[in-house]
């Protein structure tokens, strides 16, 4: 809100002497004043020049006014006198915004960052497909389970129990690469999925059902071995 410029009122320069405005004052009122000119708009005009007078008739409130009116001409708006609340929301309002600004910088970063992993990973891809890296997984599980698997002896068990591990391992890279393929995908295709829930699942099945599959082989295979 812009404060009433009572020296515009009164037709003189801003930040007037008192002297030159008690003659504006005076001047005005002989011309305004409601016993002396009967025009609709005198009445109006007499009370706005009683205000400026008012406002401007010491020299406390002449100087709050000046102050008040630099202020406004400067920046537009009234000027504020202190205020120990209206400071303090002021500063709660600049560190929100603060803070605002300072988030969405940094999710432009991280959506930055991303999308340059995404295009590694796309280029990545190129060299070593998807279907190429679950078959490298897959040979390494065979290479751990070999043993164990052929050796005709009772103490196929403790050593499963040895290389197990190892396979834990290899069925993490398993979920990594599932990770980082499915999550190139969404990014890609802009869908949601909830590739955190599908990763424990992919996990547990990989490894458990893997570890019951070795087993059922080996059964299969010692009992194939007594009928030979």
């Amino acid at each position: 809100m812009s404060l009433i410029n009572h020296y515009k009122i009164l037709e003189i320069p801003n930040y007037s002497t008192y002297a030159k405005v008690r003659k504006a004052y005076i001047t005005k009122m002989k011309l305004y004043h409601p016993d002396l000119n009967k025009s609709p708009e005198a009445e109006e005009l007499s009370k706005q020049i009683n205000v400026a007078k008012e406002a401007l008739e010491t020299s406390a409130r002449k100087s709050e006014y000046d102050r008040r009116l630099k202020y406004s001409l400067e920046h537009k708006t009234d000027y504020q006198p202190f205020s120990r609340a209206a400071y303090y929301k002021r500063q709660a309002t600049q560190k929100k915004e603060k803070e605002k600004a300072w988030q969405e910088q940094r999710q432009r970063q991280q959506a930055h960052k991303r999308a340059r992993v995404m295009k590694n990973y796309e280029q990545g891809l190129k060299y070593l497909p998807i279907w190429l890296r679950y078959s490298l997984c897959g040979l390494l599980t065979v290479g751990v389970f070999i043993f164990p698997l052929l050796n005709a002896s009772d103490d196929w068990f403790f050593a499963l129990l040895f290389l197990w591990p190892f396979y834990y391992i290899i069925v993490v890279l398993a979920v990594n690469e599932y990770y980082k393929y499915h999550d190139y995908q969404n990014s890609k295709n802009a869908e949601l999925v909830d590739l955190d829930r599908n990763s424990r699942l992919f996990i547990n099945v990989a490894f458990i059902g893997g570890l019951l599959f070795f087993v059922l082989l080996k059964l299969l295979i010692s009992d194939g071995a007594q009928y030979l």
